[in-house]
């Protein structure tokens, strides 16, 4: 369990530093919670309360799969993003090779 912990903790600090934030705002604007609980929730040494895993979806749309270890990337919980990634999550291997072909192409012709 203590990896588990860890693992959620070092993805909740992803998060924090992303948004630029200090331990102390961080948990100020999640409900109050401590500098040192935040501290603690990132180093795994205190399981993250379902509370705030909430509070960082409802905030600021942090993808809880992500959090929990569930999937290796943060998807925003933008309508758009979802429906695309839904409909990805139905294709057949044949068709999700070709979509990722696209994709790539795509890529490349923006970057």
């Amino acid at each position: 369990m203590g990896d588990l912990n860890k693992q959620i903790g070092d993805r909740l600090y992803s998060v924090r530093i992303k948004l630029g934030l200090s331990q102390k705002e961080f948990g100020a604007q999640l409900g109050g919670y401590s500098r040192q609980m935040i501290g603690n929730y990132e180093t795994g040494k205190v399981p993250l309360p379902l509370a705030l895993l909430k509070e960082c979806f409802i905030k600021y749309q942090v993808d809880s799969d992500f959090l929990l270890g569930n999937r290796p990337y943060s998807i925003p919980q933008d309508e758009s993003v979802s429906q695309i990634m839904n409909t990805l999550r139905h294709l057949d291997r044949e068709k999700l090779l070709i979509a990722k072909g696209m994709l790539k192409s795509s890529f490349r012709e923006v970057i």
